[in-house]
């Protein structure tokens, strides 16, 4: 069984129960009464009771009592996210536990899964909320997987996060990548593309933390050896804004001893609110004045034809 199966079938039970679907009572837990009947066994019991049992492990814990883990993969978390959880919180309630486990020297319950309804929680002004809670002894590398598996198995963990926690658990392992995946039942090649964003020189993982340059792209260009042909040819993806494919071409042109383009004929200009516009043609390769003329130029295009579409308009009318 793989670790990721343990603490499915260790803690999985726990989550189940937490949400009202029945689990396994606590070893010292009275025995159920039988079908029909109430505890005491003087009557019927209604439907709605039969079956359910008492479970000690699901708690309402005050929200100053609960500390994030500081070794989770998880760092970033985007305020207007956490502000629309946040409104959900309010809306709907919290329609999944977080599950916390005790740090004596802490002296807090520490979140091993559930950072982000937490934050919300907190934000929605909360004084406490629904935890499951983990008695079990858990290891650094159990936390992380189960943290693994609530994150990046949701594919909602950016890419370098992802990175830096499947090395973390490699290294606590000694794992290879190829076990690494057979234990969170992922592909090898996910694995694998995430680690080649480690190998990337810096200014290069910025392009990918900024979205400029996707991580599959930047998988391609890790398998470049020199850093230098890495950053030029993530500079001609990002001002080219050339897809995974495009940018896998020019890797392989460049891995062949050919060099590469030097100039794009393509530009993509990113204006962060969601946006792009790219401009195509020889004007890119003039640089970002010639670019900055066409943009302007586009304009007064869009402006005029949407001129004469009203014109017709009103003429119809």
């Amino acid at each position: 069984m793989g670790l990721k199966d343990e603490l499915t079938a260790r803690l999985g039970g726990r989550m189940r129960a937490s949400l009202g679907a029945g689990g396994v009572p606590e070893p010292d837990a009275a025995p159920p009464a039988p079908p029909g009947t109430t505890a005491a066994g003087t009557g019927p019991a209604p439907a709605k009771h039969e079956g359910l049992k008492a479970y000690r492990a699901a708690a309402m814990i005050p929200i100053d009592r609960i500390t994030a883990d500081s070794d989770q993969p998880r760092k970033t978390f985007p305020d207007e996210e956490i502000d629309r959880m946040a409104d959900s919180l309010r809306a709907r309630g919290m329609l999944q536990p977080i599950r916390a486990r005790w740090d004596s020297d802490l002296a807090r319950w520490v979140i091993v899964a559930g950072e982000r309804r937490f934050r919300a929680a907190r934000r929605a002004g909360w004084a406490e909320v629904p935890c499951v809670t983990v008695d079990a002894p858990l290891t650094r590398s159990d936390i992380l997987v189960d943290q693994l598996v609530e994150n990046c198995l949701r594919e909602d963990l950016p890419p370098l996060e992802q990175a830096g926690a499947f090395k973390a658990l490699m290294d606590a392992n000694g794992w290879s990548a190829r076990r690494l995946a057979e234990e969170l039942h992922i592909s090898h090649q996910t694995v694998i593309r995430a680690l080649g964003l480690l190998k990337l020189p810096d200014d290069v993982r910025e392009q990918v933390e900024r979205g400029d340059l996707s991580p599959r792209a930047a998988a391609e260009i890790a398998s470049l050896e020199r850093p230098e042909d890495q950053r030029t040819i993530a500079g001609l993806a990002v001002s080219g804004g050339l897809n995974r494919d495009q940018v896998a071409d020019v890797v392989k042109t460049r891995k062949a001893g050919r060099p590469a383009p030097e100039k794009p004929s393509r530009r993509v200009v990113n204006l962060g609110d969601g946006n792009r516009v790219a401009i195509e043609g020889p004007a890119v390769g003039a640089g970002d004045e010639a670019i900055a003329e066409l943009l302007v130029k586009a304009r007064k295009q869009i402006l005029r034809e949407a001129k004469h579409r009203d014109a017709a308009g009103d003429k119809a009318a």
